[in-house]
């Protein structure tokens, strides 16, 4: 039952080579063959050895072969095959499925006891496997009896019609028992049939399982209950009522229940209703006789459980059971033993009218046969039951349905004897010889007194009658002489009590018995050519035979010479077999002429070793030290082909004849060649480690004593070269003599964590010979992973208890150097053990405690609050001095209340390496030393995979691709020095082989440096080119590396170029493909294009819509399931309305970060080229609806031109359209006014042929179906798709939903109707197809989407609304769709057959105006506006490259300086999509982020009509929850205060959800990541309410910094310094803060004439009190977006309204500062209420005229002095967009530089850059300085004030200080 190859056509052919005989045995064993055979046997001894194998397995499963062996088979002789098949069908078939139960007469009496246990309930019964079974009525009973309902009436058959009862009862049996028919119904009829053919086929019912189906029922689950059944209350003369349930004997079962009765007198009528649907059926009769009623219920003549039922019915006369006796060894026990028939008598004569009843059960409560002998008229009943096994029975015994006193009685049968002390020996229970007379003994000494049973079946299951003797003392002896060969089966029973292992199987074999030959030897396990190997053969105990050995060569021919006998010593021969040539050999050894077992033995004889070619290898530099493993080596990689056997003297396998020859034989020697013993006496033990199938093994010992000792290696009893060696042990290490010194160990330099230290290990005066270190890591030592023990351990614990890791210098063979890198402060703990004993070093285990890297003690703290007449002040600007200089080695990390403030001048490189400064979580790590060299981490588990290939680091992830620079210098993608392990730049010298410019190496490919000495990377490891996480992947040259480190060939064989930027960086395109000169891709030998080292950043799209990683991953989402993105007609990616990719479902696409995924970089907006173009974020040009690239007209000031609504004009003035594409629609198919089917997109569908689809229309105008709903053309025929199928309204992709005049069909074809039951219909334009917008919504005649009864957009992609012909618009269940008026909807139709659209792309109604949607927005035709990228949050690049914001000023970076994009015909990037600079670089804006060609951190978006939206066009949510609004100024441009936040309509900030003001040009949603590793310094500043207080920190260096902080309320504010945990001296320390100084009110207290103005308008007078208006309100003036009071143009004070304001005189009131009182010349008044500043007191101390120490007033605006320093009025210093002072360029006349937009230049020359982001102006704008360094005034243009004589005015300057005095 396996292939059809395995099927077996001709028996004595198909077997002869063995293989399918090994399939038969598997699937017969149900196990697979442990022995190797050959799967393609060619050669007769091949087939022979396969057979074998067969014959030893059925040996081994019990199956005894006798007169036939492998040469039989493989001859092909028939009779001898057929009895082998035989005794494989008797063994696992027969055998198997009839228990062995010790019955007479073997197997066939075993098939027909079992046959009689299933048809005896059926009344049937056969003695023979013959005659019996020829009318067929016999097999037709057991197929009914297994399962019952199949034949039912077998008892009926014909005898006369035999045949046609066995083919039925046979087809029944295969149909649904899969019993195959092995036997043929004339076969069966005829009396002589063949009886083993029966029992092959009987064989295959004890196993056999009823298919689900059959017609069969089950007589078991058939239930009887009532009195009529029990006899409980029955009288006579009365129905005794039964019930029979047969409800769960199966349906086949119905109505053939039988019931009937035989009572004392004869049979008796039975009433069953047959009439009960669940098959529970009812019945009764009536007993009229006295006695014993037999009730028998079958079911299809079946009898069911426990029938028939016996019920005594007796008149009511007394009856007495006391008086019924039982007695017999039956009912006591008393000397019964299974299988003793147990007799017991019941006497009942005078108990009265009634009759006995008796049952029996055994152990398993299984009911037994009972011989019934009752005598009625002696009241006698003799009752007998033979119990089969040891146990307790019960017997249950009533008279006249009355239990006796004693019944149940409970009978216990045990055994006489104990069969555990019996034991049994000799050889006639295991192998024996025929016709030989064997024996055995049986020793029952102990067990008891029995009688002993033995039993002899022989093969073919006759019996045997063995000699049994009882020598009187316990013992049996018995002999017996086996007749014919094969398997005996000893049964042995004591008492009758089996013994365990009864019966005992007995192999019986022929007089010379081959299988007591064993052979063994070297030569059976191959040799090689040239040696002589050994062959023992031993028949010492096979008896007589002749012993036979033939050996067929690799020729296939018997060999005539190799092979002599050596010798032969009491039966055992010795042969000797000397090969000549390699191949494969067969030796067949027979006794006899059969084969001894193992025969034939197939053996490999290998080629011989050249012995001049083995190496034997020794370490010089460690030589073998006392009680120390030493390690040397034998190689014979290179002698010749393997596998190699390795051994050495003393090897127990040496001398094991059962074990491969060993090919090279090791002996450790002393001086006179005597092998080295141990203190044993014994020769030393070797351990050896062979390579896998290298040739090289690793021998390793232990010498005890010093001197010399030779390494002796012998080829086939030959030394090899250099063998014997000569090798000096030496003594042990003196750990006592090791010295330690260094770094907190001998010198006085403290040990502080994040600080390398440094200590040194010399053994100098330890020994002889090198030394050797083992470090403890989290791996443990090494020990065991190299197999060497090292001469030293280190153990470094680190203060948190684990190992730490360390760099290793070895300065000579004695003398190491140790750096480690604490992390923790805490104790350190260094043990160094060594010596035979395992003693510690001096000093050892050493304790060092590691400090802080900084001393807080001597850090000194002062600043405002600290320090004397420092008064720290609300609002103002204070400072924290902190001076670390003498604390510790700069430099320092610093952070404040916990985030990093560390500025970028004294950051520490991130090396994480000794002599590094430190990175959270970095530092050395375990496994990150050099393998081999000694260093920690010899036992990591490796690189991890791709580490060492170019673009991968040691950990396998992408790293970026270095480069050499023409000076020598190594470089990363982003031009960066690449440092080595000492943290210092790498360069490697130039001059190589390859020319002036190439890389200098090494012999082994390492770069060298300058010195001349190899180049040591990051991770410790020499730099090769292309390899590891420093290796430059392109030359100075531009020579491109492969991962050997050698230059890549183009196809053409000569060596890849790449051309290279100025700054010798190869150039790649966009792609990241590396370009040549030539500015073309280079491609490699493959032709494929060489990409550089740094993995490229972007998504590709399979033709299935998978996303894929640059690195051919699959994208994943959050779930981590790979993503598809859905695709359109034309297979492109689906894209929404916001950038986002969609799914399939339309959805969009979620990346793993939890984003939508936006193909490019930041798909918002479109960047538009200097000419106009527009391109996506991956440069792609946008196209519009025609296909054609789109294109921008271009304004003055080279951005382009929108309309009101930001929509992008073209070249015509219209606004560009862009096509929808949202993966859904809009659309549905529909059908035309003239019954043509149209699809979605509104051309016909076409049918198999080609051609339109068109249908038939009925009178009513509605499509015409058959019966099955399918469309019917004009001809009346169903209308067939492309696909083939009949087209259904509303089904399939073909069947339109939407009928000629609108109607709406579901997928049964029928029209849905709406909610008030009225058919729905769809709206069409003029050509027929429903009216949708944008979003696939279906219009109205007014043009908003239509909306169902929930309010909710009806959309055919979606919901299954559809539009007839009119316009009427239906939904899924057929009703016309209402809009919240509750009227119906209709769409509106075109003229011209499409819908009318205007110049935007909006829908028009019938009056030529824009259809508007329930948003209040026009509605589209499927096309939208492209939005400028003002619009949008992405940068705008102008024609020069200038990169704006999305108001239009200029996007700033770092430096505070505009950014400017490298020029090109499209705004050039890099693989991230950030845009480039002039210089190559990616620009980086003043967040310190790369900014991206489109999107980015530079919303939110501020709409032209106050909206403010979010990144995406989300609108930002206030703390109310309702959208922001934000005030505009008359430019269009929103309001913002000067520190950026957006102003509202109430002239305040914008508060967001997260109650922080809302920045223009931030996200709000963007917040600050903690950083992640500890800082050396940490400073906390908190308010009166202990929260802290932002603060920056400027770096004074030296180890001193400025922390700046801005107390926002007054009193008590605590500053704390902390560092290594400690606090610094006076901390903490509290400071009080004092009301701050208002001097913007003191700027505009000065003046002539005019009141004060408050910064919100309001006007006071000279007492600080508002003014009033006529109504008593305070009055209040404009101010301009820079704070200014806004005035007309004679200086009035403008009011909100836009008009003057009026002042209690009726006159306009002035600005302040407008009359001639400021004038020069005129005095100057200074009003001053203390109580402004929050004090009582002022002093005032006026300065003389331009005093140049005093910078001009507060009046005077913003100025510039004379170092060209920008200050405010207040005299602040005036800082840039970056935080940083800003100063101007002063020409040599004393005038500060501007360029020709009247912008200040700074002294590089470009413009200044305000805090607001602006370019500052001379004199306008609310930074713009009023007077210049030479103290010339300027007007709002920036023009100098001139007086009556034309010449510029100089205004002189005063200095207004302001004492305050605290205490007055």
């Amino acid at each position: 039952k396996t292939t059809e190859h395995d099927k077996i056509e001709e028996l004595d052919r198909d077997v002869g080579d063995g293989l399918k005989l090994i399939a038969l045995l598997q699937q017969l064993a149900g196990a697979k063959f442990e022995a190797r055979f050959t799967k393609k046997p060619r050669i007769r001894a091949q087939k022979l050895e396969n057979v074998k194998i067969c014959f030893d397995f059925m040996s081994r499963e019990g199956i005894e072969m006798v007169n036939i062996d492998n040469q039989d088979v493989a001859d092909g002789n028939g009779e001898l095959i057929l009895g082998m098949v035989w005794h494989l069908i008797l063994h696992y078939q027969i055998a198997t499925g009839f228990d062995d139960d010790g019955s007479k007469g073997g197997p066939k009496n075993r098939i027909i006891k079992w046959v009689n246990g299933k048809i005896n309930p059926w009344g049937k019964e056969i003695k023979n496997l013959g005659d019996n079974w020829n009318h067929g009525d016999i097999l037709a009973c057991l197929v009914n009896a297994l399962a019952p309902g199949l034949v039912p009436d077998f008892a009926e058959m014909n005898p006369e019609d035999a045949r046609n009862n066995i083919d039925r009862a046979m087809e029944m049996a295969k149909e649904w028992m899969d019993i195959p028919r092995v036997i043929e119904p004339e076969d069966m009829m005829d009396p002589n049939v063949d009886e083993l053919s029966m029992m092959t086929y009987l064989s295959y019912f004890p196993n056999a399982k009823v298919k689900d189906g059959a017609p069969c029922v089950n007589p078991g689950r058939v239930v009887a209950r009532g009195p009529g059944i029990t006899g409980v209350g029955l009288k006579l003369g009365a129905p005794a009522e039964f019930e029979i349930d047969a409800s769960k004997a199966g349906e086949n079962g119905r109505d053939k229940i039988k019931v009937e009765v035989m009572g004392p007198e004869g049979p008796v009528k039975v009433e069953l209703n047959h009439n009960n649907n669940d098959m529970i059926y009812t019945g009764a009769y009536y007993p009229e006789d006295d006695g014993e009623y037999h009730v028998r219920v079958t079911l299809l003549n079946c009898p069911i459980p426990k029938s028939p039922f016996k019920i005594g019915i007796y008149s009511a006369q007394k009856t007495d059971v006391n008086k019924v006796k039982v007695e017999g060894p039956g009912i006591t026990g008393e000397g019964i033993l299974p299988g003793d028939p147990a007799p017991f008598t019941v006497t009942y004569k005078d108990a009265g009218r009634g009759q006995p009843k008796v049952e029996v059960f055994g152990p398993d409560h299984q009911p037994l046969n009972i011989v019934e002998d009752n005598d009625k008229r002696e009241g006698v009943c003799k009752c007998e039951y033979q119990p089969g096994t040891f146990g307790e029975y019960t017997v249950r015994i009533t008279y006249a349905g009355l239990p006796l006193p004693n019944s149940p009685y409970k009978i216990n049968i045990k055994p006489t004897v104990d069969i555990g002390k019996i034991k049994t020996e000799g050889p006639g229970l295991t192998r024996c010889k025929v016709s030989e007379t064997t024996w055995f003994k049986v020793h029952t000494a102990g067990a008891g007194k029995g009688d002993l049973k033995v039993e002899i079946l022989q093969t073919d299951g006759t019996k045997l009658e063995p000699k049994v003797t009882d020598d009187g003392k316990g013992t049996f002896y018995v002999e017996y002489e086996p007749t014919m060969v094969g398997n005996y089966k000893i049964s042995i029973s004591y008492g009758r009590c089996k013994l365990p292992k009864s019966p005992f199987n007995v192999t019986v074999v022929p007089p010379g018995d081959a299988g007591e030959v064993i052979v063994n030897g070297d030569a059976l396990h191959g040799i090689r050519v040239g040696m002589t190997g050994r062959l023992y053969v031993d028949a010492s105990k096979a008896g007589k035979g002749d012993l036979k050995v033939v050996i067929i060569g690799p020729d296939n021919k018997p060999l005539t010479t190799g092979l002599t006998v050596i010798n032969c010593v009491d039966g055992v021969t010795t042969y000797g077999f000397s090969p000549e040539v390699a191949g494969p050999y067969v030796i067949n050894v027979t006794f006899s002429g059969h084969p001894v077992p193992g025969s034939a033995f197939n053996v490999s004889v290998r080629p011989s070793l050249d012995i001049d070619r083995i190496k034997l290898i020794v370490d010089r530099e460690n030589p073998p030290r006392i009680n120390k493993p030493y390690k040397f080596t034998v190689d014979c990689s290179d002698a010749g082909p393997g596998p190699v056997l390795f051994g050495f003297l003393g090897d127990a396998e040496n001398d094991n004849p059962d074990k491969p020859r060993k090919d090279i034989l090791v002996i450790v020697c002393d001086d006179k060649g005597n092998p080295i013993k141990d203190k044993k006496g014994k020769n030393i033990v070797i351990d050896v480690k062979e390579l896998k199938s290298s040739g090289i093994a690793h021998f390793t010992f232990t010498p005890e004593s010093e001197g010399p000792i030779y390494l002796t290696v012998q080829y086939d009893g030959m030394n090899v070269p250099k063998s014997p060696m000569r090798v000096n042990v030496c003594s042990g290490i003196d750990i006592t003599k090791v010295r330690i010194y260094g770094d907190g160990i001998t010198n006085d330099t403290p040990v502080r964590a994040n600080k390398p230290m440094t200590f040194v290990i010399d053994a100098t005066n330890c020994g002889a010979g090198p030394i050797s270190l083992d470090f403890l890591s989290k791996l443990g030592f090494t020990v065991g992973k190299e197999g060497v023990k090292k001469d030293m351990k280190i153990t470094i614990i680190g203060p948190n208890g684990e190992p730490m890791t360390c760099d290793v210098k070895k300065r000579n063979d004695k003398v190491f150097e140790i750096t480690i890198l604490p992390l923790l402060v805490g104790q350190l703990n260094i043990d160094i053990i060594g010596g035979p004993n395992g003693e510690h070093a001096p000093k050892s285990p050493i304790k060092i405690h590691v400090k802080p890297s900084v001393d807080a003690s001597k850090i000194v703290i002062g600043g405002d609050g600290i320090e004397k007449d420092k008064v720290p002040r609300k609002d103002k600007l204070c400072c924290l001095n902190v001076d670390a200089e003498k604390a510790g080695t700069a430099p320092f990390s610093v952070s404040v209340n916990g985030a990093d403030k560390t500025p970028e001048s004294c950051k520490k490189p991130e090396s994480g390496k000794p002599g590094g400064p430190k990175k959270a979580g970095a530092g050395l790590k375990p496994g990150a030393g050099k393998p081999g060299a000694g260093q920690p981490g010899d036992g990591a588990d490796g690189p991890a995979p791709g580490a060492g290939k170019p673009g991968f680091g040691p950990d396998g992830k992408p790293t970026p691709g270095n480069y050499i620079a023409p000076d020598g210098s190594i470089k990363d993608d982003k031009n960066r020095p690449v440092k080595g392990k000492d943290g210092k730049p790498l360069t490697c010298a130039l001059g190589g082989a390859g020319g002036p410019k190439s890389p200098k190496t090494d012999d082994n490919g390492n770069l060298l440096g300058p010195d001349g000495k190899p180049l040591v990377g990051s991770d410790g490891f020499p730099v090769k080119t292309a390899s590891g996480p420093d290796g430059p992947n392109a030359g100075p040259d531009g020579t491109l590396f492969g991962n050997d480190g050698k230059p890549l060939l183009g196809k053409d064989g000569e060596p890849l170029k790449a051309a290279q930027m100025h700054d010798g960086k190869p150039l790649c395109n966009n792609e990241g493909e590396i370009l040549g000169p030539d500015g073309k891709p280079v491609t490699g030998p493959n032709g494929e294009p060489l990409k550089s080292g740094k993995t490229p950043i972007g998504l590709s799209v399979m033709p299935d819509g998978a996303l894929m990683t640059p690195s051919g991953k699959p994208l994943c989402g959050p779930d981590g399931n790979p993503l598809k993105c859905g695709l359109d007609d034309k297979k492109k990616p689906v894209i929404d309305e916001k950038g986002a990719l969609c799914g399939p479902d339309g959805k969009p696409l979620v990346g793993p970060d939890g984003k939508c995924i936006k193909p490019g970089s930041g798909s918002l907006g479109p960047n538009v080229k200097p000419d106009g173009s527009l391109v996506d974020g991956s440069g792609r040009p946008i196209q519009g609806k025609d296909g054609t690239p789109l294109k921008a007209a271009m304004g003055s000031s080279g951005k382009p031109k929108v309309n009101d609504n930001g929509d992008m004009l073209g070249p015509d003035g219209k606004p560009l359209l862009q096509p929808l594409n949202t993966g859904k629609g809009p659309g549905v198919p529909y059908i035309g006014p003239d019954g043509t089917l149209m699809g979605p997109d509104g051309k016909p569908l076409l049918g198999p042929d080609g051609k339109p689809l068109k249908c038939g229309l009925g009178p009513d105008g509605q499509p015409t179906t058959d019966g099955d709903g399918n469309l019917l053309g004009p001809d009346g025929s169903p209308l067939v798709g492309p696909d083939g199928k009949p087209i259904k309204l509303g089904q399939g992709p073909c069947g339109p939903v939407v009928g000629k005049d609108g109607t709406v069909f579901g997928p049964d074809g029928k029209p849905l109707t709406g909610a008030d039951g009225k058919p729905l219909k769809a709206g069409l334009g003029p050509s027929g197809k429903p009216m949708t917008d944008a979003n696939g919504n279906l219009l109205g005649p007014d043009g908003k989407p239509l909306k169902d009864k929930n309010g909710k957009p009806v959309n055919p992609a979606t919901d299954g609304p559809y539009v007839g012909p009119d316009g009427s618009v239906y939904g899924p269940n057929g009703k016309p769709l209402c809009g919240t008026d509750g009227k119906p909807l209709k769409a509106s139709v075109g003229g011209d057959g499409k819908p009318n659209t205007d110049d935007n792309g909006n829908l028009v109604g019938a009056d030529g105006k824009p259809l508007t949607g329930p948003d209040g927005r026009p509605v589209t035709s499927g096309a939208k506006p492209i939005k400028a990228p003002d619009a949008f949050p992405g940068p705008h690049i102008g024609d020069d490259g200038t990169v704006t914001k999305t108001d239009g000023s200029p996007l700033n970076g770092k430096d505070g300086k505009p950014l400017k994009a490298a020029p090109g015909g499209k705004p050039q990037t890099d693989k991230q999509g950030n845009l480039i600079g002039p210089d190559g670089r990616p620009l980086v804006g003043t967040d310190g982020k790369p900014v991206p060609s489109s999107g980015g951190p530079y919303g939110p978006l501020v709409c032209p009509d106050g909206d403010v939206e979010g990144p995406g066009g989300a609108p930002v949510i206030g703390p109310d929850g309702k959208p922001l609004v934000c005030e505009q100024n008359p430019e269009g441009l929103p309001c913002k205060d000067g520190d950026g936040n957006l102003i509202g309509s109430d002239g305040l900030p914008l508060i967001g959800s997260d109650t922080c003001p809302v920045v223009f040009g931030k996200d709000t949603d963007e917040e600050a990541k903690p950083d992640e590793e500890p800082s050396d310094i940490n400073v906390i500043i908190l308010g009166p309410d202990d929260k802290p207080i932002p603060a920056i920190v400027k770096d004074l260096g030296d180890g001193k910094f400025q922390i700046q902080y801005e107390p926002k309320e007054e009193g008590p504010h605590k500053l704390d310094v902390i560092a290594g945990g400690e606090h610094a001296p006076k901390c903490p320390v509290e400071v009080d803060v004092k009301p701050s100084l208002d001097l913007d009110k003191l700027a505009l207290g000065i003046g002539g004439g005019g009141p004060r103005i408050g910064p919100d308008g309001t006007l006071y007078d000279a007492n600080g009190k508002p003014l009033l208006d006529k109504n008593g309100k305070p009055i209040k003036c404009a101010l301009g977006p820079n704070g200014k009071p806004l005035t007309d143009k004679d200086g009035n004070l403008l009011g909100p309204d836009g008009k003057p304001l009026i002042g209690s005189d009726g006159k306009p009131i002035k600005a302040p500062g407008d009359d001639d009182k400021n004038k020069s010349g005129k005095g100057l008044d200074l009003k001053i209420n203390p109580k402004d500043f929050g004090v009582d007191k002022l002093n005032i101390k006026p300065k003389g005229p331009n005093d140049d120490a005093n910078p001009p007033g507060p009046s005077c605006g913003p100025y510039i002095g004379k170092d060209g320093q920008l200050h405010t009025p207040t005299g602040a210093p005036l800082r840039g967009y970056d935080g940083k002072p800003l100063s101007a360029a002063v020409g040599s006349n004393g005038k500060p530089v501007t360029d020709n937009d009247n912008n200040l230049l700074g002294p590089d020359g470009l413009p200044l850059i305000g805090p607001d982001g602006n370019p500052i102006k001379l004199g306008s704008g609310p930074y713009g300085p009023a007077v210049g360094p030479d103290g010339t005034p300027y007007d709002k243009d920036g023009k100098p004030l001139v007086g009556s004589d034309g010449k510029p005015q100089k205004r002189k300057k005063y200095r207004l200080r302001l004492c305050v005095d605290t205490t007055a």
